[in-house]
């Protein structure tokens, strides 16, 4: 039994093999599978899941909630508060306040409730994703890599890609639909889907091209759901 942030009770069991496969007996087409900070999931049928930007709201609303927390929590005697700490450098007995840690505690509530919401949605899209594919084609993406660009870090927190793939491999599993990564430096966003030609000078703030060569408009993320269908069949 464990005890978490948010003063929950766990209790851990382990058990044997009890998922049996389901099998889906309506497997239209292959699908191929881009993601992105702006619709978490495109797929090369041209359907798109929006990224619902959890952590930040509609207006903003989530964020100014949690700062207004981290302001109460740094007025409440503990570690936020400044005061506090040089107190106890003084004094090594002295403790947090109880409101300190029920404030911490409403804060840890509050990123869980969050994080529960972008697991329930990720969850309907990699199922819908699944249930709707003979053949699946995704990225290898490295996610830790990508972090290091501090002005995409939050977003890409927000948009848990990774997890997103990671609930793709398993769930094709369940449904006996087969899934296929792609090497990582294929250029599946810079290369044409129809002629193959690749456009070199493709930055991340161009979302739509033309190819110079058979002219076709492409929608960035589309064309490189395509291509991932392309090198993964």
């Amino acid at each position: 039994m464990s005890k978490d942030n948010c003063g929950k009770y766990w209790i851990c069991t382990t058990l044997p093999v009890v998922y049996k496969p389901v099998k889906v007996a309506n497997h239209p087409e292959p699908i191929g599978i881009d993601v992105g900070i702006k619709d978490i999931a495109i797929l090369s049928n041209g359907i798109k899941y929006e990224n619902r930007r959890y952590k930040n709201g509609i207006h903003g609303e989530v964020q100014i909630h949690r700062r207004l927390l981290d302001r109460r929590l740094s007025r409440r005697w503990g570690w936020a508060n400044i005061k506090f700490r040089d107190a106890h450098k003084a004094d090594k007995t002295i403790v947090p306040s109880k409101s300190y840690f029920r404030t911490q505690q409403k804060i840890s509530r509050f990123e869980q409730r969050i994080m529960n919401q972008r697991n329930w949605a990720n969850n309907n899209i990699t199922s819908d994703i699944v249930r709707q594919a003979s053949m699946i084609g995704i990225e290898s993406l490295s996610i830790k890599n990508m972090f290091r660009n501090r002005h995409l870090a939050n977003a890409l927190s927000d948009a848990s890609m990774s997890t997103i793939l990671q609930q793709i491999k398993y769930k094709s599993d369940w449904y006996g639909v087969p899934c296929h990564e792609i090497a990582r430096w294929t250029p599946s966003s810079k290369q044409c889907s129809v002629c193959g030609y690749i456009k070199k000078d493709l930055t991340l703030s161009i979302r739509t091209w033309i190819c110079p060569i058979c002219k076709t408009h492409h929608d960035r993320d589309v064309n490189a759901a395509k291509n991932i269908l392309k090198y993964a069949m």
